[in-house]
């Protein structure tokens, strides 16, 4: 999957969203969506959902939740879906990079 086909997932949650309509099924299609798009994820906000880099989400989780979390196990799990150990590996190499 790619970026352009989840963010247009994101638009069309938001969309029923903002009318007020059931957004059961469009945040199943999102999360299926999300597991196959490497590099790009979703993120819930107040009213709406946004796209977000994996980086970025890993580094907002590990920010706010700590390394240990169950946010952060459960991510751990969705990038190595994605694209495998080495992935997931790849963005932590990045993190500590920038100490974080």
């Amino acid at each position: 999957m790619n970026k352009f086909r989840l963010e247009n997932r994101i638009n069309a949650l938001n969309d029923r969203c903002n009318s007020g309509l059931n957004t059961d099924d469009q945040l199943v299609r999102l999360i299926a969506v999300d597991k196959k798009t490497k590099g790009w994820s979703f993120i819930a906000r107040y009213d709406d959902y946004a796209l977000i880099s994996d980086f970025d989400k890993l580094r907002n989780y590990i920010e706010v939740l700590g390394r240990k979390s169950d946010a952060v196990e459960r991510f751990n799990a969705i990038l190595i879906s994605k694209g495998g150990e080495a992935y997931k590996n790849e963005l932590y190499s990045q993190l500590k990079d920038l100490q974080i």
